[in-house]
């Protein structure tokens, strides 16, 4: 079909459409992590200035930032609690495997 095109020229081709189409596949994974991290760094980074300064308003600006670190944990928390539930589910809702005791 292509007289010119080697079979070396051929497999770098095929290779390097891999690569690209492996990067094209992750790269919106790996913006959607930084996007997330930036978001949950950034609001906690400002008071955290204010603290270490020498405002008046360093015990509400500590309060809120102790709030926001603990809302945070609190949605990891619920995120690791939901996985586990949904894993759970989709043993029970499986169609691959029996769930009714004393079936096999």
């Amino acid at each position: 079909m292509y007289p010119d095109l080697t079979a070396k020229q051929a497999a770098e081709l095929v290779v390097s459409s891999m690569i690209c189409g492996g990067v094209a596949m992750i790269y919106p994974f790996f913006g959607m992590a930084v996007v997330s991290t930036v978001a949950a760094i950034i609001p906690l980074l400002g008071p955290a200035l204010l603290v270490s300064s020498q405002s008046s308003y360093r015990i509400f600006m500590l309060t809120g930032t102790t709030a926001a670190v603990l809302g945070l944990l609190a949605a990891a928390f619920a995120y690791r609690v939901i996985v586990r539930t949904w894993l759970r589910m989709g043993e029970v809702f499986s169609t691959t495997s029996s769930v009714v005791p004393g079936e096999s």
